[in-house]
């Protein structure tokens, strides 16, 4: 019950934040009674875990024995620097949830007022907060490039490249992932999209299309290794099964294209449309096999920005509350089968305290 109590009183501290208030001096004493709090149960929460996480062990053992000297610089660096100092392994895991959150603040506070609580929720609920106790370095550079697309789309060439190299020092999968900024910032058909969308659906679902993936990659580096050990391809490749998450994702997808032409009428959120609709596409197309999972990941963090626009984008009251009453249900009920409802594979249960 410990992931359920965390998200309400955070989420209710969070909506005490947004609470209208007059003048400097009351907005700053509301920053400090509800948003520092709420932000800082986030870290506390993500940072002072033990033996929580799919990763968790093999952090620690980066950490306590040294495993992984190939790992980036940014990360090596931090965890010899702890340890030289004589600070715990729980350091390095709350240094990491302090970068990631105030990034997450980052978006955040770029959201209009109208959608902030609702960003909030969407954190919270449909997987990006979750997915920073089981990847901790990816997890850190998905929120980095969140905000990449913010600056990329206001020209702050400057920034961006900062913010890449800084996010590589950490996990270089993000200088794979930027080679897509160009074409998310663009405008496309929205005919287009559903014909893609439709044809992932049927090359998936008509068709077996494992084959034809193995038979590509086993001309990849690492990966033609792996397809000559049946084992390891049943392990790291095919996938044999997939829950209703990844369904409910997928209409909401599905419906961020029906409300394309409106949502991107404004050019910041563009971008992010475009990588929850192309993450939607590929996603279906890849879903029997585990491969470019982890670039992928970096467009469906867009879902953080994208749904709370999706729901108020529709022109009916009444329709915008039962959608989000529906959308908020779905995920909250995602939320509950990644942590309390969890396979003891994913080691989110118990939640023990580090310290």
């Amino acid at each position: 019950m410990i992931y359920i109590a965390t998200f309400v009183i955070s989420t209710l501290l969070f909506l005490g934040s947004q609470l209208k208030t007059e003048g400097f001096i009351e907005k700053r004493i509301s920053n400090t009674i509800f948003l520092l709090p709420a932000l800082l149960i986030l870290i506390f929460f993500l940072g002072l875990r033990m033996d929580v996480g799919r990763d968790y062990e093999m952090y620690s053992n980066i950490f306590y024995l040294g495993y992984g000297a190939e790992k980036e610089l940014g990360f090596k660096f931090i965890n010899e620097l702890f340890m030289d100092l004589g600070f715990p392994f729980y350091s390095v895991l709350l240094f990491m949830a302090v970068l990631s959150i105030s990034f997450f603040y980052k978006i955040l506070k770029r959201q209009s007022s109208d959608v902030k609580a609702l960003t909030f929720l969407t954190f919270w609920l449909s997987g990006p907060y979750i997915y920073l106790f089981n990847v901790v370095r990816q997890g850190l550079t998905n929120l980095i490039f969140m905000y990449v697309l913010n600056r990329y789309v206001e020209k702050k060439y400057i920034h961006v490249i900062a913010l890449i190299i800084f996010a590589s020092l950490f996990h270089l999968s993000i200088l794979f992932i930027i080679l897509l900024l160009p074409l998310l910032v663009k405008k496309y058909n929205k005919r287009i999209l559903y014909i893609l969308f439709f044809l992932s659906l049927l090359l998936n679902f008509m068709f077996n299309i494992q084959p034809i993936f193995i038979k590509f990659l086993s001309f990849v580096p690492y990966f033609g290794d792996i397809y000559g050990q049946a084992t390891l391809l049943d392990a790291f490749v095919k996938r044999s099964s997939f829950g209703l998450g990844y369904l409910f994702r997928f209409i909401l997808v599905f419906l961020t294209i029906m409300q394309y032409e409106k949502l991107s009428q404004d050019k910041k959120l563009l971008p992010y449309v475009n990588s929850f609709v192309v993450w939607g596409i590929l996603k279906i197309l890849t879903l029997q096999v585990w491969i470019i999972e982890r670039q992928l990941d970096y467009l469906l963090f867009a879902v953080i920005i994208v749904v709370p626009r999706l729901i108020k984008s529709f022109e009916s009251r009444i329709f915008r509350r039962l959608l989000g009453t529906l959308i908020m249900i779905g995920l909250f009920l995602l939320f509950l089968m990644s942590t309390i409802l969890a396979s003891p594979d994913d080691k989110m249960m118990p939640y023990n305290w580090g310290i």
